[in-house]
């Protein structure tokens, strides 16, 4: 599929969560909260959902429909900007 956006969730916009995500998405989501979404070029109304989260007690689960996401910096693993991301829907959910 090649880059996807944030959702237009409020609480995903605010996350901190990196703008774009590279991605070979083979799974695409009908449930969950939207993360991250195909672009609107793509052509798909609604766009695709490609990751999701739902909030489960006091955290989330996070799921993406492809098994080697990666952002603009690679496979650097989980830095700060991620990980402060996904704290933030932990919090903010």
């Amino acid at each position: 599929m090649g880059i996807a956006e944030l959702s237009d969730n409020d609480a995903v916009q605010n996350s901190g969560l990196p703008a774009t995500q590279d991605n070979n998405a083979t799974v695409i989501f009908a449930g969950g909260t939207p993360v991250y979404t195909t672009p609107s070029s793509y052509g798909a109304s609604p766009p695709l959902t490609i990751t999701v989260y739902e909030k489960i007690g006091g955290g989330i689960l996070y799921v993406s429909g492809d098994s080697n996401t990666q952002f603009t910096y690679g496979y650097n693993g989980i830095n700060n900007e991620i990980y402060n991301g996904l704290r933030s829907l932990v919090i903010n959910s």
